[in-house]
């Protein structure tokens, strides 16, 4: 039996951008682009219609309602569904808040296919996915912050494996490679990062590398 393709969908404005990602997945065996939206104002009410999306690739300006309340709304009323933001944007502040918001990873324009695909593959195994360009930016963000600001998150105490299991998570790396990487079982791998999540004041796995890098806790 044939593996199911990942259901994409495209919101984007740029009608010629929309057509050469259609173009790029026309033929592909793994990646499906099910649904092409323009208009903010449109995405809910087609992903009500064809509730199996498994990722949105997410513009953030958008007509009538843009990239980060979109993220808002998908994230509240379907979780389950992945959203990878897809931008010419390399700006902090854009990336901090969709991560807020619950996206699963943030890539820029400019990325060539096969990086869209370990993108997509990442976040469609529960993973987060960062061009590495995105990576440096919020790192360069963050580290021009106050270091007092800092001060409550420095004092969490985190135990040597859970930072060893944070940075894991940092790479990208799912739960259960983790697990087999540490020699340790999935339960406890996802102890460790409900602990974490607990201790660091954040929703999801997005929250801990947000607030991982912008405290340097590995």
């Amino acid at each position: 039996m044939a593996k199911p393709k990942i259901q994409v969908m495209i919101v984007d404005d740029h009608k010629m951008f929309v057509e050469g990602v259609q173009a790029i997945f026309s033929n592909s065996a793994e990646i499906k682009i099910v649904e092409t939206i323009f208009d903010g104002q449109d995405v809910m009410g087609a992903i009500e219609k064809n509730p199996n999306i498994d990722i949105i690739l997410l513009d953030i300006n958008l007509p009538n309602l843009n990239g980060l309340e979109l993220t808002k709304q998908i994230k509240k009323k379907y979780p389950a569904i992945k959203i990878l933001i897809l931008s010419m944007y390399n700006n902090a502040e854009y990336i901090k808040e969709v991560l807020k918001e619950g996206a699963s990873g943030y890539v820029l324009k400019n990325t060539d296919h096969e990086e869209l695909v370990q993108a997509m593959q990442t976040v469609f195994n529960g993973s987060q996915y960062y061009s590495q360009s995105v990576t440096q930016t919020m790192m360069n963000s963050f580290a021009k912050k106050n270091q007092g600001n800092n001060m409550d998150i420095l004092q969490v105490k985190i135990s040597k494996r859970e930072k060893e299991i944070l940075g894991l998570i940092i790479k990208e790396h799912t739960a259960q490679e983790i697990a087999n990487m540490l020699f340790i079982s999935l339960h406890t791998v996802e102890t460790h990062r409900s602990n974490l999540m607990s201790k660091l004041g954040v929703r999801n796995s997005a929250g801990l590398v947000r607030v991982a890098l912008e405290n340097s806790l590995v």
